[in-house]
């Protein structure tokens, strides 16, 4: 019973104004999320693959505005060295509170997440093998 009450209020539940989801990989995620959805996203699923410039995006304007990233979907086999490791202009004190890493990913690489706060790592495939100082805070 409890399980049919939370289905049906799920399935009359109206989308999220904070919730976004994109297929990225033809164009700079930048150029796919409308002004509006830059300044309320808390949640950003992403399909397709990131380019060089999606990780700088990320980790430089949007990582700090996030509650949650999930990359279950995207086709993405590995993290680049760096990609998100927060830099100066990193806000040290905001938290990610989930990362869903992708189904598909094989190796997060070298400082991917360096100075990141991440709560949660939510690994959806196999485990990757994993760089230098990956996590390292």
């Amino acid at each position: 019973m409890v399980a049919c009450m939370a289905f049906a209020m799920q399935a009359n539940a109206q989308p999220r104004p904070d919730s976004v989801s994109v297929h990225a990989g033809q164009e700079p995620l930048d150029f796919l999320l409308t002004d509006e959805q830059k300044e309320t996203i808390k949640y950003l699923t992403v399909t397709g693959t990131l380019l060089d410039e999606d990780y700088e995006y990320i980790r430089e304007e949007l990582i700090t505005k996030l509650k949650e990233l999930n990359l279950k979907e995207a086709d993405i086999d590995t993290i680049p060295a760096y990609g998100f490791k927060c830099d100066k202009s990193c806000d040290k004190s905001s938290t990610l509170d989930n990362l869903l890493l992708p189904k598909g990913i094989k190796h997060v690489s070298d400082g991917a997440f360096f100075e990141q706060h991440i709560r949660n790592f939510i690994i959806t495939g196999n485990f990757p093998t994993l760089g230098n100082n990956v996590f390292r805070e």
